[in-house]
Formats: C-alpha cells, structure tokens, sequence
C-alpha cells in the first residue's frame, strides 16, 4: 500500500484535511484514519493501534483497520502496491501441499 503523494496536506493534529485536485476533493480524516493514512506504507498498522488502543478487542481492530484501508483505496488516498513475483511464488507454495497431503 501506498500513500499518495500529490495530495495537498493540512495536518491538524487530531484530525487531518486532504485535498486531491485531481478531482477538487476535501477529504477529512478523524484522529484514527489519519493514523492509519499514516501508517499505510508500515507493516502491522493493526498492532500498532493496538498499543493506542489497549482496551479493544484485536480481532475488531484488525477488522477495522482492513475496512480502513480499503475505504481509503476506494477514494484513492492510498495505492495498491502490486505483490512482488517472489511473493506470489511464496504465496503459492504456502498452498501447495506436500506429497502424500492431498
């Protein structure tokens, strides 16, 4: 994943504004999806608002922050990075199984 970088950004600490003047477009983020825009580029964003947010229940911030980030690609804030062809390979082998498990 992977921010974009030709947004207009006006960080407010708590919040945060997005501007996208490819289509004349104000996007405002709450104090939690300016985080996780933030973090978008980072592995473990879910762990990592977990230590912000001790109380919750992983499972529903994992969730969370899946929905998160795909509404963030939805209205492109974010890009999706194509997996490596060393990943897809690592990917299939995980799946494929060993002789005599099938």
């Amino acid at each position: 994943m992977k921010r974009r970088t030709d947004l207009t950004i006006h960080d407010l600490g708590s919040e945060m504004i997005l501007y996208d003047q490819s289509c004349e477009t104000f996007h405002v983020l709450n104090a939690t999806a300016r985080q996780i825009w933030l973090w978008a580029e980072d592995e473990g964003v879910a762990e990592k608002l977990q230590g912000m947010f001790p109380e919750e229940d992983p499972a529903r911030i994992q969730r969370d922050v899946g929905r998160a980030l795909e509404q963030l690609g939805r209205i492109g804030l974010v890009e999706l990075l194509a997996p490596s062809p060393a990943a897809s390979v690592s990917r299939l082998a995980d799946r494929v199984p060993s002789p005599g498990e099938y």
